[in-house]
C-alpha cells in the first residue's frame, strides 16, 4: 500500500477569499473543481467513530464516494497520524469483497470482520478545488468549502465547517508550499468527526 502524508488546516475566512489569496501566492488550478459526495459507514454502536473520538490510531473509515455525481465507489481509508492510504473496491456493486487480497488480509488482521456488518450512517458533501504551486510540484493543495452533512439517507443540509485546506504530499521530506492568509496555522481538521458531531450530538465520547 502506498501511504501519503496529508496535513489539514481549518479556514478562518470564506473559501472564495482564501482561493483568491492562493492565486496571489502563485498557485494554479490543477484541474477543475468538483462536488464530492460521501456516505460513511459504521457499526450499530459506532466502533469506527469512537476510535476517532478517542484519538486512537490507526483510524479506519469505510465510505462510498462519488465525484460530480458519478456512480459511487466503496473505499477504505486508513489514517495513521498525518499518513493515510486509500483503497477502492473493484466490485461495481460496492461489496467489501471487491477489495484486493492484500486489503482483505489487512481487514482480517485488524479484526474488522468481527465488527461487521457496517451500516450507512452519515452523508457529507463539499466542493473541492485542486491547486499546485510551480515550485512545489510534489504537493497538491485542495480547498474544500460548503461542507454539509446529514444522517443517511437525507440530502446534506447542515453546514458543519467553513472549510479546510489540505496539503497532500507525495514525496519524501518535501518542503511545504506557503499557506495563504485565511488559513489557521494549527494542523488537524477531521471533516468526518465534525460531521458526526453535528448530526449525532448525543453520542457518548
Amino acid at each position: 500500500m502506498n501511504w501519503r502524508e496529508e496535513i489539514k488546516y481549518p479556514l478562518t475566512q470564506r473559501g472564495d477569499l482564501v482561493l483568491r489569496n492562493l492565486y496571489s501566492l502563485g498557485y494554479r488550478e490543477l484541474f477543475p473543481p468538483r462536488i464530492i459526495l460521501s456516505t460513511y459507514y459504521d457499526t450499530p454502536d459506532y466502533v469506527l467513530l469512537s476510535l476517532g473520538r478517542r484519538d486512537v490510531f490507526p483510524r479506519y473509515y469505510v465510505r462510498t464516494r462519488s465525484y460530480v455525481f458519478n456512480p459511487p465507489v466503496l473505499e477504505l481509508k486508513i489514517r495513521e497520524g498525518n499518513r493515510s492510504v486509500k483503497c477502492r473496491s473493484s466490485d461495481p456493486k460496492n461489496s467489501i469483497d471487491g477489495f484486493s487480497d492484500e486489503i482483505l488480509w489487512q481487514l482480517q488482521t485488524l479484526g474488522m470482520p468481527a465488527i461487521l456488518p457496517l451500516e450507512p450512517k452519515i452523508t457529507v458533501s463539499y466542493r473541492r478545488f485542486y491547486l499546485e504551486h510551480p515550485r512545489f510540484l510534489d504537493v497538491v493543495l485542495t480547498l474544500d468549502e460548503d461542507l454539509y452533512c446529514a444522517p443517511y439517507p437525507y440530502t446534506p443540509d447542515t453546514l458543519f465547517s467553513p472549510g479546510v485546506v489540505e496539503l497532500k504530499i507525495n514525496g519524501i521530506n518535501c518542503n511545504l508550499p506557503p499557506l495563504p492568509s485565511g488559513v489557521c496555522s494549527a494542523q488537524g481538521h477531521s471533516k468526518i468527526q465534525l460531521a458526526f458531531n453535528s448530526v449525532y450530538r448525543g453520542l457518548p465520547d
